[in-house]
């Protein structure tokens, strides 16, 4: 109602930039930094509970690795865990029951909702989450297309629904934007070699598509190839994320030796721009590559323990 005012407000004090104003921002206002920030991160946690869900395939993972002893004293912790919470819950809606009244009641202002998920259960719950994300992630696309991060999060989703077209649309749209994003160089990998699994069962119209990208996009070479020249040809210092995306393609390909996944690891970064949760992912990936070489680990560590002498993380890998 507001709004509707405003338009003949405007209209008739003839203040037309103020108009245009309003028009401009309601056009946009889904591009907003803020509300793009917050979709991304949005789209993050509907991927996660679907690689939990696919993960987990239905069984209890949170007892893996425990004892029968281990796992019915910690069944029992959980049971009384939940009666404390379920009898804290109970007494205060008796609470609020006995105090509330009609004037308590939230106070909805020109048509505005009132929030029935406060705590996300509903939210976390889903049963479709990439149906979630793909709908916010087409939201993305038409508002911030400019940012290569909604064309990594859009192949991403793509990839895990294994809509391999939409995917490769996204990986080209995010190297047209930024070819040399860490990101982008994963994201290139992950769609070509998800390509090469269902080579056979592409149609006609993708495999062309797909060769023609190969050309443009990877300069005609393999998967291996191409990972094998980026590592080697690399002028400076790698970001910890190239690093990490050239070690985990590296572990993909069947044409890139181990020793191209360990260069990746081993190449300095720069610590004030990646911090520790870069130096931290490159720990994290040597783990899942090469979990009996402990000698890896405590080579990286020692590449930045005197940046982070209280990473508990480097100092584990140090004296592992």
């Amino acid at each position: 109602n507001d709004q509707f005012d405003f338009h003949s407000y405007c209209i008739r004090q003839m203040t037309l930039r103020a108009y245009m104003d309003l028009m401009d921002f309601e056009d946009n206002v889904y591009g907003h930094s803020y509300f793009v920030s917050a979709i991304q991160h949005l789209v993050e946690i509907y991927l996660h509970l679907a690689v939990s869900k696919n993960s987990s395939d239905g069984k209890d993972t949170a007892y893996e690795g425990m004892t029968p002893e281990e796992i019915k004293k910690a069944k029992r912790k959980e049971r009384r865990r939940q009666a404390r919470q379920a009898a804290g819950k109970e007494g205060e809606s008796q609470t609020k029951t006995a105090g509330s009244s009609s004037s308590d009641k939230p106070v909805e202002y020109f048509g505005s909702k009132v929030d029935e998920d406060p705590e996300g259960e509903k939210y976390l719950s889903t049963e479709t989450p990439l149906d979630e994300a793909a709908k916010y992630v087409r939201r993305l696309e038409k508002h911030a297309g400019n940012d290569p991060q909604t064309w990594l999060l859009s192949a991403r989703v793509a990839i895990q629904r294994e809509k391999l077209s939409l995917a490769l649309r996204a990986a080209f749209k995010a190297h047209e934007i930024d070819s040399k994003h860490p990101a982008t160089v994963e994201t290139l990998v992950c769609v070509f070699e998800k390509l090469a699994e269902s080579k056979d069962g592409l149609s006609a119209e993708l495999s062309a598509a797909v060769n023609q990208l190969r050309s443009q996009l990877l300069g005609g070479e393999s998967v291996s190839a191409y990972v094998g020249d980026l590592s080697s040809s690399a002028a400076k210092p790698l970001s910890a994320a190239l690093a990490v995306a050239l070690a985990r393609s590296a572990s993909t390909c069947k044409g890139v030796s181990a020793g191209v996944a360990r260069s990746a690891l081993l190449q300095p970064v720069d610590t004030k721009s990646c911090g520790h949760d870069g130096v931290a992912s490159l720990l994290q990936t040597a783990s899942s590559l090469f979990p009996e070489d402990a000698e890896l680990r405590s080579s990286i560590a020692k590449l930045y323990a005197d940046a982070f002498p209280f990473s508990t993380r480097i100092q584990e890998a140090l004296h592992a």
